[in-house]
């Protein structure tokens, strides 16, 4: 995720050094292949032609904190937008 929440896709997402979180090289943020393995559509005991097993595990807990940060930021921005209209001072027709 951005600094704006937004997903991102590509090698610079995660970055090619450590990589998806799933390599196991300590990569901490969440990837395309992260996603793939969870859902199961990656063979994690068979990847890259059975020369690299993926840590399923470590996607999982990548996917989590991302979703769970994305959460708190949009509880935040919430209650921001709806604290808003009672600090903006109006008049009445």
């Amino acid at each position: 995720l951005d600094e704006g929440g937004m997903l991102r896709m590509g090698p610079q997402s995660a970055g090619a050094d450590p990589g998806p979180a799933c390599y196991g090289k300590g990569g901490k943020l969440p990837a395309t292949t992260d996603a793939n393995v969870v859902l199961g559509y990656l063979d994690p005991d068979f990847f890259a032609g059975g020369r690299m097993k993926l840590d399923v595990g470590a996607a999982r807990t990548a996917i989590l904190n991302a979703w769970k940060n994305s959460r708190a930021r949009s509880k935040i921005l919430l209650c921001a937008v709806w604290d808003r209209p009672r600090q903006i001072p109006y008049s009445q027709p």
